[in-house]
């Protein structure tokens, strides 16, 4: 367990997505904060996506085929659900699935890829 505590390098604000009205019949969206997470990432190259236990044998699908998939650790203090934003220091993510949860020793798993500039909100 020390171990694995050792290895949370990132902090990581989460977020998750709200509709909200606009009162015209439609909907705009506004991201809520969550809670902060330390976790463990680790680049998931394409020669390793074949790879079932790594993604809980999901299909991430064509779209992600050029994108680089992060595998994150995390403990389950913040339940992770596919959709929702990790705004770190350096770079943010969106997670692609529900995190898969250790049930018996507290962590989970899921996995992201990285958001550029304008899904960030940046100019």
């Amino acid at each position: 367990m020390k171990a694995l505590l050792n290895s949370l390098q990132e902090r990581v604000l989460v977020q998750k997505n709200r509709l909200l009205s606009d009162h015209e019949g439609g909907f705009t969206e506004e991201w809520e904060d969550v809670g902060y997470l330390w976790v463990a990432r680790e680049a998931l190259y394409p020669g390793r996506r074949r790879v079932g236990h790594i993604t809980q044998g999901h299909r991430l699908g064509a779209k992600y085929v050029d994108e680089l998939i992060y595998i994150f650790l995390a403990r389950r203090d913040i339940a992770i659900k596919a959709g929702m934003r990790l705004k770190g220091e350096r770079a943010s993510y969106t997670v692609l699935e529900d995190a898969d949860a250790q049930i018996n020793q507290g962590w989970q798993q899921f996995c992201g890829v990285g958001l550029k500039s304008h899904e960030r909100g940046e100019e």
